[in-house]
């Protein structure tokens, strides 16, 4: 089986969408808390924290935290609805044309599409229903009863994408490298380590960390 990774913000949409998604959410249902949070004030304190906790050696990213803790008592249901509209106002005209031409080209290939991602899983499924993405690996929202608890049931970033992918094809019986891995992150290159074939997702100029054993697609 040919696997090829693929990174979703900024690789196949060019923003990060996380975050931009749970204010969306918060717009639409917890406006007060909203307008508290999703300030530039809050966002730069956290930034700071962020980096604290990176100098002592540990990936806590505290904006992330702080706004998934505001989605505590909303139903599963409602997220879904949320999330199919935020996918059709906020990341269809964002898709990247490139990258969605590269993932024809790898399907017609015989690839299984992997997105590997710390974006949400409730509004990539809906880019993989369109897209025949093969299976999903990503950010998630706990959930108790069809209600969300307010954390992450799981994460998916930098090296901790390498740990994911290791354990998802352990359990499929698949062993050795990928085929093919889509990035446009440094921070990716765990996951790219293990994928015989490196693509670079950039925009407008090349990015300095691309080496000479990597393809890149410089775009916009």
């Amino acid at each position: 089986m040919k696997i090829a990774l693929i990174d979703f913000c900024e690789t196949i949409v060019d923003y990060q969408t996380f975050d931009p998604f749970i204010e969306y959410v918060l717009q639409h249902e917890r406006q007060t808390r909203y307008r508290l949070i999703c300030t530039s004030f809050v966002k730069m304190v956290c930034r700071l924290f962020t980096w604290l906790f990176s100098k002592l050696g540990r990936n806590v990213y505290v904006y992330k935290n702080l706004i998934v803790a505001q989605m505590k008592g909303l139903s599963q249901e409602k997220l879904e609805l949320l999330a199919a509209s935020y996918y059709t106002e906020c990341i269809q005209p964002h898709l990247i044309p490139q990258t969605l031409e590269l993932l024809r080209e790898l399907k017609a290939q015989g690839c299984e599409l992997v997105i590997v991602s710390g974006g949400c899983n409730l509004y990539i499924n809906c880019f993989a229903k369109a897209f025949c993405i093969d299976h999903i690996m990503s950010a998630e929202l706990e959930f108790v009863e069809s209600i969300c608890t307010g954390r992450l049931k799981t994460d998916c970033m930098g090296n901790e994408k390498l740990v994911r992918v290791r354990e998802w094809m352990a359990g499929e019986g698949l062993s050795g490298n990928c085929a093919v891995g889509v990035s446009d992150s440094v921070s990716d290159r765990p996951m790219l380590s293990i994928c015989d074939r490196k693509i670079v997702i950039s925009r407008r100029e090349h990015q300095s960390w691309v080496t000479n054993e990597m393809e890149e697609i410089i775009w916009g």
